[in-house]
């Protein structure tokens, strides 16, 4: 059952599996993850995670957020999930999408954690938390730097989605 858990969350290959049990019949006083980690092919504490933790997860409201249910798997750091927070307040990217633009997780890792944990999210864009108020959906500005403040050019500062024609003064 491990072995298809950590398949279907993109974490290990078939042939891993099957070199894994191969062994496993052969050193039976090893579990599966213990394996596949001496391997070099999953973190131990990550086998745990799946191990001990996963089922209890699927059967109870899962309502922290996705970086903590990452950091219990040993799939990020707490240093990792700072720096993504803080990219994702800057870009208002999604948490996930950037750790897998980063190159920390995999994309079908994030797929599995969503699907599992936040199946209304899977709907929603992979990148992009996109808010819609009135008719308008907003769309991330970059990070305001020391150029722009500097700059004699207001773009950056205008909002298109508030247009005046006409003013009047009133008396």
């Amino acid at each position: 059952m491990l072995g298809v858990i950590l398949h279907e969350a993109g974490l290990i290959s078939p042939p891993q599996i099957e070199v894994a049990l191969r062994e496993q019949a052969q050193l039976k006083h090893l579990q599966l993850g213990e394996i596949l980690s001496l391997h070099g092919w999953l973190k131990q504490e990550t086998a745990d995670f799946f191990a001990e933790r996963w089922g209890q997860l699927l059967n109870q409201d899962s309502d922290r957020p996705l970086g903590f249910y990452l950091k219990e798997a040993a799939l990020l750091t707490e240093a990792q999930i700072q720096e993504l927070l803080k990219e994702q307040w800057q870009t208002r990217a999604r948490f996930g999408s950037l750790a897998v633009l980063k190159g920390w997780i995999k994309e079908p890792t994030l797929k599995f954690f969503i699907a599992n944990l936040r199946p209304q999210h899977l709907t929603h864009s992979n990148y992009i938390q996109v808010q819609q108020s009135e008719g308008h959906i907003d769309t991330p500005k970059p990070p305001i730097t020391q150029e722009v403040l500097d700059s004699d050019d207001l773009s950056f500062f205008q909002d298109d989605t508030l247009i005046i024609d006409d003013f009047k003064w009133i008396d």
